[in-house]
């Protein structure tokens, strides 16, 4: 975690403490935007949030793994 503090800025304890909530949850969901695709190594991110998913074992349960959002209107 203390690499990973230093990458990111999120203080160690938060990221063990999250850690470990989204690892004692028996269906964990991450709600996935398409913002994280629109910057630079954005496709890596999504893959990586969706290789968790798989690799915790959250999708073979009922509303565990990844739940995909967009606007239904863009107003660009």
């Amino acid at each position: 975690p203390k690499w990973a503090e230093e990458i990111t800025g999120i203080p160690k304890d938060v990221i063990v403490k999250l850690a470990r909530e989204y690892a004692s949850v028996k269906a964990p969901a991450i709600i996935l935007g398409s913002g994280n695709s629109r910057y630079t190594n954005g496709g890596m991110t999504v893959r990586l949030i969706t290789i968790l998913s798989i690799f915790t074992g959250a999708i073979k349960y009922p509303g565990g793994g990844l739940c995909g959002v967009s606007p239904t209107s863009l107003s660009y």
